[in-house]
């Protein structure tokens, strides 16, 4: 965190997947602590599991003495052993309710991250100059100023680049392919399907063949989703 802060290119390219990697190891520390807890839990149950197996026995055990006994101490020892067979009853209840909680409550927040995820990945692509990329790929108009747009190779980039960081926060299981194919199947059916954009990613490929794989390997994903 204290790394986070010092830096001040937040807004680039480079922060944010600086911050997505962020993400993912806050994450990952929660994973790990929830993790450690199921089997704090685990081990508590099977605890008290054999507390109860153990109180029955001792259960059964009292009843074959109590034909030798007084009569007033085998009820003494009876409804000792009652009591202490319906505790042993009740603490596993209680386990087995904050076991219930903690699984409830991990979900809460694993819903929260995917939707501030989401926010994110929208907010970056609710810019004005990517909103006028996707108006140009939806409306079959040229985007780049060499073709007669009003867009430079950097800003086509850095469209792309946005559109892959939902596949990276989906490869990341930080979003979830329903959730990014309500939000955002748009933004990569209109890309994917742009001649402009494809014999760019075509030109550029000559130099580095596997770039913007991600992006393509998700439109492919996320179009079939849609067609299921």
């Amino acid at each position: 965190m204290e790394e986070f802060a010092k830096k001040t290119d937040h807004n680039t390219l480079e922060g944010e997947q600086y911050l997505t990697t962020l993400m993912v190891k806050c994450t990952n520390a929660a994973a790990s602590s929830f993790h450690q807890s199921a089997q704090n839990i685990s081990l508590s149950l099977g605890q008290c599991a054999q507390s109860i197996t153990f109180s029955i026995e001792q259960f059964r055990q009292t009843t074959k003495v109590l034909g030798e006994s007084s009569d007033k101490l085998s009820k003494k020892i009876f409804w000792l052993n009652i009591i202490l067979v319906l505790a042993t009853i009740v603490g596993v209840g209680a386990a087995t309710f904050q076991a219930v909680s903690q699984i409830k409550e991990w979900n809460n927040v694993q819903e929260d991250r995917k939707f501030s995820t989401l926010f994110r990945l929208e907010d970056r692509l609710l810019n004005s100059t990517n909103q006028s990329i996707y108006s140009a790929t939806e409306h079959n108009k040229p985007i780049l100023k060499d073709n007669g747009g009003k867009f430079s190779t950097d800003d086509l980039d850095q469209y792309l680049n946005d559109l892959t960081s939902i596949e990276s926060a989906y490869d990341r299981k930080l979003i979830d392919m329903s959730s990014a194919y309500e939000w955002f199947a748009e933004y990569f059916e209109m890309a994917s399907q742009n001649k402009e954009v494809n014999d760019y990613l075509a030109s550029i490929r000559k130099e580095s063949p596997d770039y913007y794989d991600g992006f393509e390997a998700f439109s492919s994903e996320i179009n079939a989703y849609g067609k299921r």
